[in-house]
């Protein structure tokens, strides 16, 4: 807006960063306009407008109960979140050093994966030692139970019981990067030749919040590469 040559800018924060009150407050005066501007219109009597008034009153009082309750809903339902990730964060920490120092940083091999699965093959190291049986089987529990921590999660995503905004947010990058890391070990647990060992429908939902966090960087990542391609044209047009 101009005033006397100033330019004066006014931003609104995105409603998403309103405090409680000021979100009663602005539908409580939504709701007083409407009524207002519904009792102009219809030419109330005097009466007639303090039954409007008192029936805004009971429906803005329904309204703030309402929203604080479903607020109080979706605080709940973030600190939960951010509680569970935590709880997994730190029970597993120990367990991920121990992976990474034994198998490495990057994703293990189908080699390893089949190892640590099924058990019939010897488990090798990243400088390439075979392993003991038992810390074979102590790396196999450590991944499986990793696994179905993060699996328990997705399932309380797909339940709405935990708030998957919180869990890109805090624990994304973990959450991406240990399933990519351990994909060949969720394809031989659903492959495995033997029956007791296969389980066809394992990390379903654990791969399903893979997706849905990974989703959204993949299309930011293509938009900011389609951005460097755009003003790279750009400047090629203009050097002609």
């Amino acid at each position: 807006m101009f005033t006397g040559g100033t330019v004066i800018r006014i931003r609104f924060r995105p409603w998403g960063l309103w405090s409680l009150g000021k979100k009663m407050l602005a539908g409580v005066l939504v709701l007083a306009i409407i009524i207002g501007v519904s009792a102009y219109f219809a030419k109330l009597t005097r009466e007639s407008i303090f039954t409007a008034v008192a029936a805004a009153v009971a429906v803005g009082a329904l309204f703030v109960a309402s929203y604080s309750a479903y607020s109080a809903t979706v605080r709940a339902k973030k600190k939960d979140t951010l509680e569970a990730w935590n709880s997994w964060s730190d029970d597993y920490r120990a367990a991920r050093r121990e992976l990474t120092r034994d198998l490495g940083m990057g994703e293990i091999s189908d080699e390893q994966a089949k190892a640590l699965v099924v058990g019939d093959t010897e488990l090798k190291n990243k400088q390439g030692t075979t392993l003991s049986e038992e810390k074979r089987k102590l790396l196999d529990d450590h991944v499986c139970d990793m696994l179905n921590g993060l699996e328990r999660l997705a399932v309380g995503v797909e339940l709405g019981i935990y708030d998957e905004a919180v869990l890109r947010l805090m624990g994304g990058t973990i959450i991406a990067r240990t399933y990519e890391r351990f994909e060949p070990y969720i394809d031989a647990t659903r492959q495995a030749n033997s029956t007791r060992k296969r389980q066809s429908r394992a990390y379903t939902e654990l791969t399903v919040l893979y997706h849905l966090i990974e989703e959204p960087r993949r299309i930011a990542s293509w938009r900011s590469s389609q951005k460097t391609v755009d003003t790279a044209r750009l400047k090629a047009l203009r050097r002609q």
